[in-house]
């Protein structure tokens, strides 16, 4: 990251004029903006060089490939879809770094929207062409991917075999936080906090250390679960402000900051306090859950309504999302909702 930055200090040096007539050098610009999270400064040069490289379909499916990574911090799924989509139509075959790039992009874009089948579909070549290209960084997030749609699928045992591959893979590269995570979502979920600590911790390392906010609320939603499961109340509250300030701060997609309101539904109604639960309730989205492996469907929602003895409502809303849930696969989700029926 500090490498990084020092490239943002020296473009910013650049006068004005000179650094827009270049379009390849505003382009090699946008990338370490995009890298320390000045998305407003490389949206503006993106749409600006996107104008003059109409003409050169390799040199714009590059700048739709990086207007996909700004569209995906942003929450904008559909768009990075869209980009993604566009950019790997106009790649050749032989550019295969970047369409490695586009096709992990591409895979995220469908798992944030809970298409599992179109996230494996892409995964294939996201991880043959980042593994052929060297671009050691994103293949791992194609693995870790790989991982999470393993967990939805049900099969954790499978799941944490791939997140440990992961690990092993790659050291302390900050995505490999992702992978720390979600190990210790794993043991969170077979009930042993004590082995989940450690790769939360290291999850927490890494994603301060590359100053990426968005995994470090990530984890903090995590801390809360864990705080919960040893009894620590309180803890899980301020793991939860600590969160809260993050998301203050800006540069939070919005599917994460959504999914926060998930995920302090969930303390509150394992802290028994109603109060909170109820007012949180119409500030929940149906289709985003806390939840790392089920985070597509809100089963917070249903265990308020079980809460509040309104059994018929709760009944209804879990076998709608049984259907939407059967419907993409999301086998781990069925389990979930099976449990809070019985």
């Amino acid at each position: 990251i500090g490498r990084t930055t020092t490239l943002v200090r020296w473009y910013a040096a650049l006068p004005e004029d000179i650094l827009l007539q270049d379009p390849r050098l505003c382009f090699d610009y946008c990338w370490p903006l995009l890298l320390t999270g000045q998305y407003p400064r490389a949206a503006e040069l993106l749409d600006h060089i996107e104008a003059l490289a109409q003409e050169n379909r390799t040199f714009l499916a590059e700048i739709m490939t990086a207007q996909a990574y700004l569209a995906r911090v942003r929450g904008q799924h559909e768009l990075m879809i869209d980009r993604s989509i566009r950019a790997r139509a106009l790649l050749p075959r032989e550019s295969v770094n970047s369409r490695g790039v586009v096709a992990i992009n591409l895979a995220l874009a469908y798992w944030h929207l809970g298409q599992m089948e179109a996230t494996e579909e892409v995964l294939i070549e996201a991880l043959e062409s980042n593994r052929a290209s060297g671009n050691h960084y994103a293949y791992i997030t194609a693995v870790i991917l790989q991982g999470r749609v393993t967990a939805v699928r049900a099969q954790l045992r499978s799941a944490a075999k791939i997140f440990k591959q992961a690990i092993e893979a790659g050291g302390d590269l900050p995505i490999t936080a992702l992978a720390h995570l979600d190990m210790s979502a794993l043991y969170y979920e077979w009930n042993q906090p004590a082995e989940a600590i450690p790769h939360l911790q290291k999850a927490f390392d890494l994603s301060r250390r590359a100053h990426n906010q968005e995994f470090e609320v990530a984890c903090w939603m995590m801390q809360a679960c864990l705080d919960l499961a040893v009894g620590s109340s309180q803890a899980a509250r301020e793991a939860l402000d600590k969160t809260q300030q993050l998301i203050d701060q800006g540069n939070i997609p919005e599917l994460t900051a959504s999914r926060f309101e998930a995920a302090k539904l969930r303390v509150a109604l394992a802290l028994n306090d109603q109060k909170t639960a109820l007012q949180l309730r119409n500030r929940l989205m149906d289709n985003i859950d806390s939840h790392n492996f089920c985070r597509f469907t809100n089963l917070a929602k249903a265990k308020l309504l079980i809460t509040q003895n309104q059994f018929e409502q709760a009944d209804n809303y879990l076998t709608e999302q049984y259907k939407i849930a059967s419907k993409h696969g999301w086998r781990y989700t069925l389990i979930a909702i099976r449990a809070y029926q019985a």
